[in-house]
């Protein structure tokens, strides 16, 4: 997290069938750039965008979940972290060895 005090918020935006990803994720960027840590989506899922946001208070979480329920998307799923940990895989121990 940048910020001491913040939080990241995670939204699950379910995309409508033959939305463009291209533009939608141009617009994501745009418009809610004040508070993206980062914007993924993801070849295996092709509906799915996840939007990771750092805000400092709860009204500024619930602000971007309301601006984001008039998008238009299919569903927005938010998820709260408050902690995250990273553990080393398979992966990360191949590539130590390379």
């Amino acid at each position: 997290m940048p910020h001491k005090n913040n939080f990241v918020m995670v939204f699950h935006l379910i995309l409508n069938a033959g939305t463009d990803m291209n533009s939608t994720l141009q617009h994501i960027n745009e418009k809610y750039s004040h508070n993206i840590a980062y914007c993924f989506n993801y070849s295996n899922i092709p509906n799915l965008i996840t939007l990771h946001t750092w805000v400092k208070r709860t009204q500024d979480a619930q602000r971007i979940q309301e601006e984001l329920h008039t998008e238009g998307f299919k569903d927005v799923i938010p998820h709260i972290f408050i902690d995250a940990k990273w553990f080393d895989c398979w992966v990360d121990q191949l590539l130590r060895t390379k």
